[in-house]
């Protein structure tokens, strides 16, 4: 197989993908060979980006917002480095193709979004779409930065708003009772059923996930 480094941030999200990745290596009764760490609003990332280079991996999976991300994929192609990169949606805005556009020639770099961006199925999603298009007065939904967490943010915006109607209160507990009960919910994404449980808190269903990249002139594609 191949073999798997990880580049994670600093931070509680950095430390949760950690916990979330290492949970499969686990099942897999492996584990990366590599795992650098990369403060938000770092400046240089050489010595990450060096220790990476010793080990030598096929994959480096990436959590890192888009000036990070930036960052670690120019340093990779100032380096000379010959990794792929499989990368977390933080990534996907029109911000990290500015800043990398010339280093991602050298550095294969694929990213996650938990959504097709053309599903004619979805009604959900294709509204929303037409929603941002217009506010963002643009005539392409590739166009707009951070569709992912834009589509995030609406679906727990909903889900927030079902619960608060079905508990009938503000109440924390109840309001938290009510979302890990949610069911059969059409988010922007894909229907997610059960959304939350208990145990789960994330609302993502792994069949929701395509890979994407970014296209020579910038779109998400």
């Amino acid at each position: 197989g191949s073999k798997i480094a990880l580049l994670l941030e600093t931070t509680v999200w950095g430390r949760s993908n950690f916990q979330a990745i290492s949970k499969t290596f686990n099942k897999r009764n492996t584990k990366p060979i590599a795992v650098e760490w990369i403060d938000r609003a770092d400046t240089d990332v050489n010595i990450q980006i060096a220790s990476l280079q010793k080990k030598n991996p096929d994959i480096v999976i990436m959590a890192l917002n888009a000036p990070e991300g930036a960052l670690a994929v120019n340093t990779m192609a100032a380096r000379g480095a010959n990794f792929r990169i499989i990368s977390h949606w933080g990534i996907a805005h029109n911000n990290f193709y500015t800043l990398a556009s010339s280093a991602l020639k050298k550095i294969p770099t694929l990213f996650f979004q938990p959504f097709k961006f053309i599903d004619s199925e979805n009604e959900t999603k294709n509204q929303l779409m037409i929603k941002i298009m217009a506010t963002e007065k643009v005539n392409s939904i590739y166009n707009v930065n951070a569709f992912a967490g834009i589509v995030n943010a609406y679906d727990l915006t909903r889900m927030l708003a079902q619960s608060i109607q079905r508990a009938k209160s503000t109440d924390r507990k109840k309001i938290k009772s009510a979302l890990e009960s949610l069911r059969d919910f059409k988010s922007a994404s894909c229907t997610l059923n059960p959304p939350f449980t208990p145990k789960r808190h994330d609302a993502i269903d792994k069949k929701c996930f395509v890979l994407y990249r970014f296209s020579e002139d910038g779109r998400v594609v």
